[in-house]
């Protein structure tokens, strides 16, 4: 018996990836499909997210097909940012990719950072050296940041990638993207995606005192308005605080996603959605162009409630 799951649209980005999560059958009753073939835009939190989509399905079915978007243009994007040979273990590609090849670096003047898993403690100095590099590249030639403003957005994003092996107990990958519109070439923003299969913000937290009883929008809630971690201590956070303050510094915007909620973070909205359940936490930030943010004036958490 195969379990057929669509993508719902032709962009793969946070809300339809809570449609594909929804398709994983709970328990193995043999072979799972997932179809893109209609696929035509994969966010960063896309391709991280279909990575580990793959991967949980993996361990729960006997068989595990994806079929690739017809998209030339799409497929050399997956090729760009690694993700046929970081997905090969988890799944049975169709068509088996060939030729499709990218330089991550686009005629439009895009920068890409490729799939950058990172394992351990020992991962995370490289992997954060690396994503720093082609972040400050990025965000200097693109963006135009001012040092100062950069500097905490390097900072941030490394507190975020050391979350994975210092909270979650899994591996875990990133991602990057720069994009220019279109329609309008001034308006360049950047995203961001991290991900992992770990034990998510609740459980995180629950060995951390009045943080048991928490539910997933809760715990994600506390973490991104509190700074609060399973240590309990000073500073020791998850560091979405730090990351959310920014976001709404900058004029961007910050999802986080794990288990049974996602929460987003877009200026002076904040919006919590209950998702399809999901094991570990993905987060997906969105940084725009220079001359559409406010400067930044504390170094504070996120002011006000989150809700």
């Amino acid at each position: 018996m195969e379990t057929l799951v669509r993508l719902p649209n032709n962009t793969l980005n946070p809300q339809a990836f809570d449609a594909l999560a929804a398709g994983v059958p709970a328990a193995n009753v043999g072979a799972v499909r997932f179809d893109l073939r209609h696929c035509e835009f994969i966010e960063p939190f896309g391709i991280v997210g279909l990575l580990f989509l793959l991967r949980h399905a993996a361990a729960r079915q006997t068989q595990v097909v994806c079929d690739l978007p017809h998209s030339a243009a799409v497929r050399a994007y997956l090729s760009a940012m690694d993700f046929y040979r970081q997905a090969e273990p988890y799944a049975e590609l169709y068509p088996a990719p060939t030729g499709d090849s990218g330089s991550g670096e686009t005629s439009e003047g895009d920068f890409s950072l490729a799939l950058t898993p990172i394992h351990s403690e020992a991962d995370v100095t490289e992997a954060v050296k690396g994503l720093i590099a082609r972040v400050r590249s990025i965000l200097t030639r693109n963006l135009q940041y001012n040092p100062t403003v950069l500097n905490k957005i390097c900072v941030a994003l490394a507190e975020i990638c050391q979350n994975i092996p210092q909270h979650s107990d899994d591996w875990g990958t990133v991602a990057l993207q720069s994009y220019r519109s279109r329609n309008r070439p001034d308006d360049r923003f950047v995203k961001f995606a991290v991900g992992d299969l770990g034990v998510g913000i609740r459980q995180s937290l629950a060995s951390r005192q009045g943080s048991a009883d928490l539910n997933d929008a809760e715990a994600i809630r506390s973490a991104l308005r509190f700074g609060v971690s399973r240590f309990g201590e000073p500073g020791r956070g998850l560091g979405l605080a730090a990351v959310a303050a920014l976001a709404k510094a900058v004029g961007g915007s910050l999802q986080v996603r794990s288990g049974r909620a996602r929460v987003l973070l877009r200026g002076a909205q904040h919006y919590v959605f209950s998702v399809p359940f999901f094991p570990g936490t993905q987060v997906s930030l969105e940084l725009p162009a220079r001359q559409l943010f406010t400067p930044l004036t504390s170094d504070g958490p996120l002011p006000g409630s989150v809700h």
